[in-house]
């Protein structure tokens, strides 16, 4: 897009396609662009926004705040459910709440539910 002479590619009345690099190093001004909606394609790779060295993660996620987004992943969550928090919280930051009472609220869960069985 900048090779061809686009100095701004957030800002045309057009589909942008872009790579979350590049989204990421222009999130000053994907910020304030206005979208009708945002899809984010191999989302599991941004399961782990909520750790504070995912600088690619958290700049998406800041710069997307307001715009309305469907996430898209043909991978499962593998690790843990904190997956789940990091893509929930790229939707909604409040969904959850923080990554800490996330935590607290899965452990009483999940201890009812061991107990129960």
């Amino acid at each position: 897009m900048i090779k061809d002479g686009v100095r701004h590619p957030f800002e045309q009345d057009e589909l942008v396609i872009c790579s979350f690099q590049f989204a990421a190093r222009h999130s000053e001004e994907l910020m304030i662009a206005c979208r009708d909606l945002v899809v984010i394609d191999e989302a599991h790779r941004l399961r782990n926004v909520y750790r504070p060295d995912n600088k690619i993660g958290k700049a998406l996620k800041g710069a997307l705040a307001n715009a309305p987004k469907v996430l898209l992943t043909a991978t499962p969550l593998q690790n843990s459910l904190m997956e789940l928090y990091g893509l929930v919280s790229i939707i909604d930051d409040y969904a959850f709440g923080d990554a800490r009472s996330f935590r607290a609220h899965l452990s009483l869960i999940l201890g009812r539910a061991d107990a129960a069985v």
